[in-house]
């Protein structure tokens, strides 16, 4: 009597498209040089984990306690290696990658990122074009720590609310090269300043 075969389907949408991309670019390497982690103590490193994040956000974007959930209609192997499995991507497992993300600096991160893309796919990197933006915000907060959510100069009209700058600078292409987060009562002129000395590092 012959023993029926086991057949499993699986969705990709754009799951394997972005993981292409995403290895074309160096992304994982690229993450794994510049967080801190310990490889004899991880299944998977945190530029996988990140990586899993983005694929996850660019399919439909869950909640961090429903990845694990995404991926079990995912083909986890293709994307990730042999042995991985869905299970393997759980809300602790990835935020302890957002955490070595935390710890060495995003907008660093990004920025390399940024630019080792361009150089791979062969754009110029030359000249830059930055600007901010403020983002206004409701409700009720206090006590933060890194970022202050205050009253500044609203460009979007909304002098009532405070609020968050956004800076950000992008290349003719339109690829964005460095984006960081500040305070609600940042000027141009003091992120202007704080972008080029960011240039230099």
């Amino acid at each position: 009597m012959n023993t029926p075969l086991k057949t499993y389907s699986y969705t990709s949408g754009p799951a394997v498209l972005v993981d292409r991309l995403c290895r074309e670019i160096e992304f994982e390497q690229t993450l794994n040089e510049l967080l801190p982690w310990d490889a004899s103590r991880c299944k998977l490193s945190p530029g996988a984990r990140i990586k899993a994040l983005v694929i996850n956000v660019l399919s439909g974007k869950d909640p961090l306690c429903h990845v694990k959930r995404f991926y079990r209609d995912q083909d986890v192997e293709l994307l990730f290696g042999d042995g991985v499995t869905a299970d393997d991507l759980n809300d602790d497992a990835l935020a302890r990658a957002l955490d070595k993300l935390h710890e060495a600096t995003p907008w660093k991160v990004y920025s390399t990122l940024a630019i080792r893309a361009m150089r791979k796919l062969g754009l110029p990197i030359g000249t830059l074009h930055n600007d901010t933006t403020s983002v206004s915000l409701h409700g009720a907060y206090e006590g933060e720590a890194d970022l202050q959510i205050v009253r500044g100069h609203s460009k979007d009209y909304r002098p009532d609310l405070k609020q968050i700058m956004l800076g950000l600078a992008v290349s003719p292409e339109r690829i964005p090269i460095l984006a960081n987060v500040e305070n609600g009562n940042t000027s141009d002129k003091t992120w202007n300043f704080t972008f080029i000395r960011k240039l230099r590092l």
